[in-house]
């Protein structure tokens, strides 16, 4: 396929969503202002969660990193944190890039080292969101008396893979062995971090923090806007939210995200709106406060002579 041809489908598949999303904001924005209805304590709590999920995320970087021999400060992590989260937010995965172009500027850290980090965080997130997000829908189910077989049964199906994914030994061969040596130095981080048990734990017991924090101010977010939707809806949103977040399309989760939520909340008979405004609030609350932190952390990881030359 052209290369021309790829750029036109690479932008059309991303600006439906986004244009479906903007539609939808316009038609839905009276709810929005109910964001002035939010009180002192939940200001409070929904800055305390940003601050914990920044910190959390950061956290976790600093136990991977440590596992390549490499120390960092707390500023930097934190900072990096703050800058990823922020990043990730507009754009797929591109603070992961500025993440990755700053361990290796400042600590020799290996691209390829970080992306087969990146991936085995990536998947164990994903198999702890979907333990979580079956758990969630079993409850529902049960508790609540709703048809939930299907997704139950997609859940089970993608846990499997997910374990299946999380235990294959695999390698890339090819001609092209400079490419193939990259890979399979990804590969080798991704099978390391797997394979060191304390590590796998650590990184697993974040996942499920994170999962936490994102459920809880979620449901803030939900009594800020009126909208009545249970804590452990809450968990199945964050479940979908992550692997959204994983598999954009295209170029950002932007709009891609808050529809994804809002059909859920149509499937769970809270409606449509109350899942995508929600989800749109929740966006604009972390990246806010990941806004401000970055930018506190910001001379922390730009040399001074780096600052010089700009």
């Amino acid at each position: 396929m052209p290369q021309s041809t790829n750029q036109i489908l690479k932008y059309t598949v991303t600006t439906i969503p986004v244009g479906i999303f903007v539609y939808f904001i316009f038609r839905f924005h009276k709810d929005f202002y109910l964001i002035s209805d939010i009180s002192t304590s939940q200001f409070i709590q929904l800055l305390f969660l940003s601050l914990l999920t920044i910190t959390l995320n950061g956290s976790k970087l600093n136990q991977i990193i440590k596992s390549f021999g490499i120390d960092i400060r707390m500023k930097e992590w934190f900072g990096l944190s703050s800058i990823t989260l922020t990043l990730n937010s507009v754009l797929f995965k591109a603070g992961s890039l500025v993440t990755s172009n700053y361990l290796k500027r400042k600590h020799g850290f290996h691209y390829m080292s970080y992306v087969g980090a990146l991936g085995a965080d990536q998947l164990i997130a994903l198999l702890i969101s979907t333990l979580v997000g079956l758990c969630a829908s079993v409850y529902l189910a049960v508790q609540m008396g709703r048809d939930l077989d299907l997704l139950i049964g997609g859940l089970v199906l993608v846990c499997a893979a997910l374990i299946f994914l999380l235990n294959w030994k695999f390698t890339f061969t090819g001609k092209k062995e400079n490419f193939f040596k990259a890979l399979n130095r990804a590969v080798e981080a991704l099978k390391n971090i797997v394979r060191d048990r304390r590590l796998f734990v650590i990184i697993c017991a974040h996942a499920l923090g994170m999962i936490l924090l994102t459920a809880i101010r979620f449901y803030i977010v939900c009594r800020v806007l009126h909208y009545d939707i249970s804590l452990i809806q809450c968990f199945l949103f964050t479940t979908v939210m992550i692997f959204v977040r994983a598999f954009p399309l295209i170029q950002s989760d932007l709009g891609t995200r808050e529809l994804a939520l809002g059909l859920l909340a149509e499937f769970l008979g809270t409606g449509l709106q109350s899942g995508m405004m929600a989800a749109f609030v929740d966006r604009l609350v972390v990246l806010f406060w990941c806004l401000i932190t970055a930018a506190l952390f910001r001379n922390t990881l730009i040399d001074r002579e780096d600052s010089l030359k700009t």
